[in-house]
């Protein structure tokens, strides 16, 4: 089954919406409001909802405000977006917010945009443009 980047943000907006109880409440951010560590809550990709059982142990993001950036994906199973994609992924970027889109640099690969927002106090990043690959990390601030 294919999906198209409305059903991805629908889906989003769903599961948001039946976890509540209520519409999600999208909100702007500002730069400094991404400053500090997050841990995935939910990891989303084209082909749905993704949780441990399906191949998506865990994600961890911290941003600084030198604006770089750290983090690990870890993942595992054979339904991976890319076949060389198991295992704990590590990664170091530099980044720039600008009209709710993040930008960040990881070493020489091309640089990725993603769509950020705040909704019942989680932080959204989605890729975009939203393709075959694309992920959304549903975030929350790490204690």
């Amino acid at each position: 089954m294919h999906y198209t980047p409305f059903l991805t943000s629908a889906l989003i907006v769903a599961l948001l919406f039946s976890a509540c109880g209520k519409p999600p409440t999208r909100k702007p951010l500002n730069e400094s409001e991404l400053i500090g560590k997050w841990t995935a809550v939910e990891i989303i990709s084209n082909k749905g909802n993704r949780g441990p059982t399906e191949g998506i142990l865990d994600a961890h993001i911290e941003f600084f405000a030198d604006h770089s950036s750290t983090g690990v994906l870890v993942w595992t199973g054979s339904d991976l977006p890319n076949p060389s994609a198991a295992g704990p992924h590590p990664w170091s970027a530099t980044w720039t917010f600008t009209n709710a889109i993040l930008h960040q640099k990881h070493g020489t690969n091309d640089p990725s945009s993603s769509d950020v927002w705040f909704e019942d106090n989680l932080l959204i990043i989605q890729d975009r443009p939203l393709k075959r690959n694309s992920l959304t990390l549903i975030l929350k601030r790490a204690e």
